[in-house]
C-alpha cells in the first residue's frame, strides 16, 4: 500500500508540475539523531537505568512500588515514540 500511495502522489505531483512548472523537492538529511537528541536519550537511559536497577527478576514478585517504577520507566520515552508515527 505504501508504494501505491507513493506512486499515486507522484503523478499528482507531475499533474501539478504540468501546471506550475517544476517543484524542488525537500532536501535529503542524513537521518542521523542531533545532539541534542543524542545528549536527551543518553539522560533518558540514565534514569530508566535508575528506576529498574534493583527490580527483582520475578515479576510476579514484585509490590505495587516496584510496578510502578517500572512503569514509570517505560513512560520516559512514551511520547517521542508516538511523536515518531507522524515523522
Amino acid at each position: 500500500s505504501t508504494v501505491g500511495l507513493r506512486a499515486w502522489l507522484e503523478e499528482r505531483r507531475a499533474e501539478l508540475e504540468v501546471r506550475e512548472g517544476v517543484l524542488p523537492r525537500p532536501d535529503l538529511l542524513s537521518g542521523e539523531a542531533s545532539d541534542s537528541v543524542e545528549e536527551h536519550t543518553a539522560e533518558v537511559q540514565e534514569v530508566f537505568g535508575r528506576l529498574t536497577e534493583y527490580l527483582p527478576e520475578d515479576h510476579d514478585a514484585w509490590d505495587e512500588d516496584e510496578r510502578s517504577r517500572w512503569l514509570l520507566a517505560h513512560e520516559l520515552e512514551y511520547f517521542r515514540r508516538e511523536d515518531k508515527c507522524a515523522w
